[in-house]
């Protein structure tokens, strides 16, 4: 544990690799005195040795914070969206206006792209997340993937619209500070009345492994997304469509 009061500056987090080898493992020592003689136990636990089961408790506290005040005022769309790793933030993006698109006929989506540029110096002192996931919900409203992300696992069958991990990105491009998701099952599904409520979620994901939905305590990044119109980069949506005659 840290020495919170003598600690200064702005801190970090500190990662700890509980299957680094086969040796890792929880040691508890048990001392007693007898006769003015110690005599000292111990007994290891280990945990790498697959059956061991492993738990994170993390809490976050945005009391005094714009993060805090956002969350007490869902009613508006902030400038700012800001997104935390490890269950932190995530974003509720909607698109009010998409549907609108129908009225030209029936339409085909030939690629949807989710462009998320970072606030301006929001890249100091610490690096942006290394990546964003998508997904929505289903009528129970439990987290549910996206046509675009759906690889097949114990969560969902693998949908043809799928074209890989590569494709669907979400990872943070540093020449271009910004993050890039392909949605163009979820747009086709949102115009077809296909996706539950018409919104869909933006999070932080480990930016390892194939993205998935549920929060990571592999990694501690977050980000902060430009949602102004006025700034020169802002969040948009970039859509190829075909008419259908």
């Amino acid at each position: 544990t840290i020495n919170k009061i003598s600690s200064s500056g702005t801190g970090g987090i500190l990662f700890l690799d509980l299957n680094a080898n086969a040796t890792s493992n929880l040691e508890i020592y048990y001392k007693a005195k007898n006769n003015g003689i110690i005599d000292t136990l111990v007994q290891y636990f280990y945990i790498s040795n697959g059956a061991s089961k492993i738990a994170a408790n993390i809490k976050h506290d945005a009391t005094g914070t714009e993060v805090g005040n956002l969350l007490n005022n869902n009613t508006v769309s902030p400038k700012k969206v800001y997104l935390k790793s490890m269950g932190g933030l995530r974003a509720k993006i909607r698109f009010p206006n998409l549907k609108k698109i129908n009225n030209l006929g029936k339409i085909a989506i030939n690629k949807a792209e989710l462009i998320l540029p970072i606030s301006a110096a929001s890249d100091a002192p610490f690096l942006p997340t290394g990546r964003l996931t998508a997904y929505c919900w289903d009528k129970a409203h439990q987290r549910k993937y996206i046509p675009d992300n759906a690889s097949g696992n114990r969560y969902t069958a693998v949908d043809s619209r799928w074209l890989g991990d590569a494709v669907f990105d979400g990872k943070y491009r540093t020449d271009t500070k910004d993050y890039r998701i392909t949605l163009t099952g979820l747009i086709q599904d949102m115009l077809n009345d296909q996706i539950q409520d018409n919104m869909f979620f933006v999070a932080p994901n480990d930016p390892i492994s194939i993205a998935d939905f549920y929060p990571t305590a592999l990694t501690g990044g977050r980000t902060i997304i430009e949602n102004n119109s006025q700034a020169a980069k802002k969040m948009k949506l970039r859509v190829l469509y075909t008419v259908k005659p």
